[in-house]
């Protein structure tokens, strides 16, 4: 659930007739992943990463945004890296 709202954020940044840029290349419908140059696990930007709560040392550490040391556990860094999880669950899983 969460991949999907990743990219739904990341298309928000564009309007879905725009051209493909480096954030948003390929799009279906309102979701949309970054070109593999800025995130090679086909997946959202950085800055939408960041502003879902990805870990920033400064921002928890300055700001005080504690909840930035959970919030990652939730977040995925593409499709690749949802799908490799995915396929980690299902080898490891029945033997435990």
């Amino acid at each position: 659930v969460v991949m999907v709202v990743e990219l739904y954020e990341n298309g928000k940044r564009a309007a879905p007739g725009d051209k493909p840029t480096e954030d948003c290349a390929w799009r279906l419908g309102l979701f949309c992943a970054a070109s593999t140059n800025v995130n090679p696990l086909i997946g959202p930007s950085t800055e939408v990463l960041v502003h879902m709560g990805g870990k920033v040392t400064e921002r928890i550490l300055r700001d005080k945004e504690v909840w930035r040391l959970f919030a990652p556990i939730f977040l995925h860094g593409g499709v690749v890296h949802l799908v490799l999880n995915m396929l980690l669950l299902l080898q490891i899983g029945p033997r435990l």
